[in-house]
C-alpha cells in the first residue's frame, strides 16, 4: 500500500483506526478485570467442555464467547489472555468496517469512537466484542451474500450464539435474507443451506435457553415494564436518564428508514427484542442497552443495500436518510465526554481490587490458608490471581468452588441472608482452624458482627465498580 497515494478520506480512515487501535490496547493494559470477567474465565479454566454447556443456561449466555476464550485458557495463557481476545476481536470488526464495507463515511470515522466499541465492548471481556466483530463481517459481506452464502451464514449463526439481547436482530436478518433470496431469485442450493444454518443455529437457543427456569429470574423485580423500554432507549443512546430526549432521538432515527423499508424491519426487530428483554425479563445496564445502538447503525450500515419506497417519502424529502445518518453521527459525538471520563477513570483508577487483595494474601504466604467469600457472585473476582487448585468456600453454598452458580445464586436466593448467618456458617463449618481461616466481604460488616474478627486489609482507594471494594478478615486469636 502506497500511504501517498491514498485520497484525504483513505487516510483519514486509517488514522481513525490507528487512534482506535492504540487507545483500545492501552485500555487493556490498565484495566482490572471484574465479576462478570471473573465468571466466564473461571467456568471455562475449571470445566469440561460438556460440563461447561450444562451450566451456560444458568448464566443465560449462548456460548459462543466460551468456545473463543476456551482454547487459550485451556492452554493455561495468563488470566488478562481473554481482554486481548476481546481487543483483537474488536479491532478486526473495525477493519471490516472501514476498509471492507460500503458504510456511510462518515459512520466510519465516528462509530469507532462511541462510548460502547471504545470502551465497553472491547477492553472488557466479555461477549460484545464479538457482537462488534459480526456484525461488522455481516456489514461487509452483505453485497456478497448471495455469492458467498456459507461464510454470511456462519456470520448470522455466530450474532444467535453471542447473546440472548441480539437473538431478535440475528432472527430479523435471518427473515430478510430469505425474504431477499425470494424476490431475486436466488433460494436454491447453497442459499438454501445457509437458511437452514442460519436457522438451526438460532432456534436451538429456544429449549436450550429460553425455556429454563433462570429465563425469568428477574420477572417478578421488572414491575415498571415502560419505564425500563425507556430508560433502555435513554442509556442506549444517551448514556443517561432523559428519557424525552432519548425517545425523540430513535423516532428521528427510525423515520429516514422507512424509506429503507427491510433496513427498518430488521432494526426494528432487533430493537422489540432487546426492549422486551430488558423491560420484561432482565434488569440490564448500559452494556446491555448500548445494543440499541449497535441495531440500528447495522441498520443504516446496510440500508444503502435497498432503495424500496412503499410510502413515496423520498419524491419529498429526497435526503431523508442522510439526515438520519448525520443524527446518529450526532449521537456519537454527544457521547464523547463521557466515553472519554469512563476511559480516564480507568487509566486512573482500579475498576476492580480483586488483583490487590490476591496481592496482599499472596505476599503474606497465605494462599495455604482456608479462602472463605462472601458473596461469591464478587469474591470469586480474586481466584484467577492465586493458584490455579485454589478454591474458595461460599457459605451461601455450603461448598468448595472458583466460579458461582447462578441457579444457586438467584433462583435459591441463599446470598439474600444476613452477615452473621454467614460468618456463623464458617465459623462452625471450621471450628477447629479458625486460626487458618480468610473471610473476605466485599464491604466493611457492621461493627457489631466484627468482635471476633480482625480486619487485616481493605480496600484504601474507592473502585470504579464499587461492589469490589474487598475487606479481609480473619478470627482473633483465642476464637472458640
Amino acid at each position: 500500500m502506497n500511504f501517498s497515494k491514498l485520497t484525504w478520506q483513505e487516510k483519514t480512515l486509517w488514522v481513525v483506526f490507528g487512534l482506535y487501535a492504540i487507545l483500545v490496547a492501552y485500555g487493556v493494559t490498565v484495566h482490572e478485570p471484574w465479576r462478570d470477567e471473573a465468571q466466564s474465565y473461571l467456568m471455562v479454566r475449571d470445566n469440561s467442555l460438556a460440563v461447561l454447556f450444562k451450566g451456560l443456561p444458568a448464566e443465560g449466555h449462548p456460548p459462543l464467547w466460551y468456545l473463543t476464550i476456551f482454547p487459550f485458557v485451556k492452554m493455561g495463557l495468563p488470566y488478562m489472555i481473554q481482554n486481548w481476545i476481546s481487543a483483537a476481536l474488536v479491532m478486526a470488526g473495525m477493519y471490516l468496517l472501514l476498509f471492507r464495507s460500503n458504510a456511510p463515511w462518515i459512520l466510519k470515522v465516528l462509530i469507532p469512537f462511541n462510548y460502547f466499541f471504545l470502551y465497553e465492548y472491547s477492553v472488557f471481556a466479555r461477549s460484545y466484542c464479538t457482537i462488534v466483530c459480526l456484525t461488522s463481517a455481516i456489514i461487509a459481506l452483505y453485497p456478497k451474500r448471495f455469492d458467498k452464502p456459507i461464510l454470511f451464514a456462519l456470520c448470522v449463526a455466530g450474532l444467535f450464539n453471542t447473546h440472548m439481547l441480539m437473538f431478535a436482530f440475528a432472527a430479523s436478518l435471518t427473515g430478510i435474507y430469505l425474504l431477499d433470496a425470494l424476490q431475486y431469485k436466488k433460494l436454491q442450493g447453497k442459499v438454501i443451506a445457509a437458511f437452514t444454518i442460519m436457522c438451526a443455529f438460532g432456534l436451538y437457543l429456544i429449549p436450550y435457553i429460553v425455556m429454563r427456569d433462570s429465563a425469568n429470574i428477574f420477572d417478578a423485580e421488572l414491575i415498571d415494564h415502560s419505564k425500563e423500554m425507556f430508560l433502555t432507549v435513554s442509556f442506549g443512546l444517551l448514556l443517561n436518564m432523559d428519557t424525552d430526549l432519548g425517545t425523540i432521538l430513535l423516532i428521528a432515527l427510525l423515520i429516514p428508514l422507512a424509506t429503507r423499508t427491510k433496513s427498518l424491519l430488521m432494526v426494528l426487530g432487533g430493537l422489540a427484542g432487546i426492549l422486551y428483554i430488558l423491560g420484561y425479563k432482565f434488569i440490564g445496564g448500559v452494556r446491555h442497552c448500548g445494543l440499541l445502538l449497535t441495531v440500528i447503525y447495522v441498520g443504516y450500515a446496510l440500508a444503502g443495500f435497498y432503495n424500496d419506497d412503499p410510502w413515496n417519502i423520498k419524491t419529498k424529502w429526497p435526503q431523508l436518510i442522510k439526515y438520519g445518518i448525520w443524527i446518529l453521527a450526532g449521537i456519537v459525538v454527544l457521547q464523547l465526554q463521557y466515553t472519554g471520563t469512563k476511559y480516564m477513570m480507568d487509566v486512573e483508577r482500579d475498576y476492580s481490587d480483586s488483583r490487590n487483595v490476591a496481592d496482599f494474601i499472596k505476599s503474606r504466604n497465605m494462599q495455604g490458608y482456608i479462602l472463605t467469600g462472601y458473596p461469591a457472585a464478587y469474591a470469586c473476582t480474586i481466584l484467577p490471581y492465586l493458584d490455579k487448585d485454589k478454591k474458595m468456600f461460599y457459605p451461601e453454598f455450603g461448598q468448595f468452588r472458583t466460579h458461582y452458580v447462578n441457579d444457586s445464586f438467584y433462583l435459591k436466593k441463599t446470598w439474600a441472608l444476613p452477615d452473621e448467618y454467614y460468618i456463623k456458617t464458617i465459623h462452625d463449618k471450621f471450628s477447629g482452624q479458625l486460626d487458618n481461616v480468610l473471610i473476605l466481604f466485599n464491604r466493611p460488616i457492621k461493627q457489631e458482627l466484627a468482635q471476633q474478627l480482625d480486619l487485616i486489609y481493605y480496600t484504601q482507594e474507592p473502585t470504579i465498580f464499587e461492589y469490589e471494594m474487598f475487606c479481609l478478615y480473619k478470627f482473633k486469636k483465642g476464637t472458640k
